[in-house]
């Protein structure tokens, strides 16, 4: 089995696609004996669903709701099922208007590192083993949207997303589910990676220490320590370059 062919297995199944009357919803009254798929979807919005097939027999997968449509899996399928596992993966090209609107709505932000402190009674002893109480006050940090809060330190934290995809391979005789490295523009490993699943995305972070009078004219904009989708460029080509990172 050879990486081209795996490749083309999700694609098959989302552009064919059989109705047997025989498998109904519900887990219990699914009589189709064949090894088979079930087509899957989620709503995202008025204007958006994702579809894939997945081999559970579950009224609801994963948020995913099953319905009628099904397809009868081949030796390929059966391979490439059992290598993704539980992983809800749809197939990238044709949820591209999803994944882009993923990039736009996940963009840079940036928050104020804030020291609160709490008057906590503790538990003491003196040299003589004698039991007391004293109170200390016990710092916590967060993050705060307001850059006026009272507590601000003056460290700005940048919040940037990384996307990820998945392919199928076959390594030492089995295939097996690799995730894409991570990268600024989804588009830069949709050929190679081409599966996602709904949130394929992980955070990093970088702080900034700045002049507490200063923070009121920062936004995230104000930063270049990473770079960014191309999100001028609406389509899966990635013809464009990156805004690169100074």
């Amino acid at each position: 089995m050879n990486n081209k062919t795996l490749k083309r297995i999700l694609p098959t199944m989302l552009i064919t696609t059989l109705l047997l009357t025989g498998c109904n919803k519900t887990k219990e009254a699914c009589n189709v004996k064949d090894p088979h798929l079930h087509l899957y979807q989620k709503e995202i919005s008025s204007s958006q669903v994702l579809s894939s097939y997945f081999n559970s027999e579950e009224e609801d997968y994963q948020g995913f709701t099953k319905t009628d449509d099904i397809k009868l899996m081949d030796e390929y399928d059966q391979a490439f099922y059992a290598a993704i596992g539980d992983t809800p993966l749809f197939e990238g090209i044709y949820h591209w208007n999803y994944l882009y609107n993923l990039m736009c709505k996940h963009q840079d932000y940036i928050r104020f590192e804030n020291i609160s402190y709490e008057n906590v009674e503790i538990e003491v002893y003196d040299t003589e083993g004698n039991r007391g109480t004293k109170h200390v006050l016990i710092p916590t940090k967060s993050y705060k949207e307001k850059h006026y809060a009272s507590g601000n330190t003056g460290v700005v934290r940048i919040y940037h997303h990384l996307f990820y995809g998945y392919k199928v391979e076959e390594i030492d005789g089995k295939l097996q589910l690799i995730k894409s490295p991570l990268v600024d523009d989804i588009r830069e490993v949709l050929e190679e990676y081409p599966y996602f699943t709904e949130n394929c995305f992980e955070i990093v972070t970088k702080d900034i220490e700045f002049t507490p009078s200063t923070l009121g004219f920062l936004s995230a904009d104000s930063f270049t320590c990473f770079n960014h989708p191309d999100l001028e460029n609406k389509s899966m080509s990635l013809d464009k370059t990156l805004k690169k990172a100074h």
